[in-house]
């Protein structure tokens, strides 16, 4: 409140939180949401990454090396018990990196999957728009899987000593963007000691086996994309020069401003 004459937001949850403490606030929109107009197309997906017919599941487990540390092995040993189940099913993930994808496609050898789990890098949004169900951790990509129109089941684990600490100091009932956009459990997810193998298969084997029973939640996701569809860049542009507009002259310039 000191530093700063306006934030400009991103989420709506946030405007309303920055008032709640006599921050000015302006909600602009999600340039994601601009980016991203409508579901993607399943087949031209599939087409361009050569996925056979039959249940796909997308696999993104992170961007950063301890996301990757954390969270791949799970994600694997998930993918594992779903291919005992599902016999039919293949399994796209998407590194974030070429980096990251040398580390992933490593671990998919440890594995033994490498016969069944392709790793695609810089391809996050064919491998999302391939799947019928996808497996993410939780991030800014559970935002783009739910503009892209898929269902998905986040997980999310920290060491245990930030764990601990954030445990402590933060207060939401869910930690992943759906939900903390929706206001209520709209994806299954799972932290910590929570996101275990044979938890996360449960969940998204509920997903695979009922495809056409998920019409609900991408309607709803349908919906939350449209209301973070504001022309976010144009509305910012115009939010910083209405605020240089009723600034005193020279004042913009001045170094106590952010």
């Amino acid at each position: 409140r000191r530093s700063c004459d306006l934030v400009l937001c991103l989420l709506p949850f946030e405007k309303e939180f920055l008032q709640q403490h006599a921050v000015r606030a302006e909600f602009v929109g999600h340039p994601l949401a601009d980016e991203i107009a409508a579901a993607a197309d399943r087949s031209a997906c599939r087409q361009q990454l050569n996925v056979p017919s039959g249940p796909c599941l997308a696999i993104l487990p992170g961007s950063r090396n301890s996301e990757i540390a954390l969270l791949a092995p799970v994600f694997l040993a998930t993918a594992e018990q779903l291919f005992g189940q599902l016999p039919q099913l293949s399994c796209r993930v998407a590194a974030a990196s070429t980096d990251i994808a040398a580390r992933l496609r490593a671990l998919v050898a440890e594995a033994g999957l490498a016969n069944k789990i392709v790793v695609h890098e810089e391809a996050t949004r064919s491998v999302v728009g391939a799947a019928d169900a996808v497996l993410l951790a939780s991030g800014t990509a559970t935002l783009e899987t739910m503009l892209l129109g898929r269902p998905m089941v986040v997980a999310y684990k920290a060491n245990p000593i930030t764990a601990w600490i954030g445990r402590r100091l933060v207060r939401i009932p869910y930690f992943s963007l759906p939900n903390l956009l929706a206001g209520e459990a709209l994806v299954a997810e799972f932290l910590q000691e929570q996101a275990r193998p044979e938890v996360l298969a449960a969940a998204l084997r509920e997903l695979l086996n009922a495809r056409d029973q998920n019409a609900a939640m991408l309607q709803r996701f349908a919906r939350l994309g449209a209301g973070l569809r504001r022309n976010a860049s144009e509305r910012a542009a115009d939010a910083v020069l209405g605020l240089l507009d009723l600034q005193p002259a020279g004042s913009a310039t001045e170094p106590s401003h952010d």
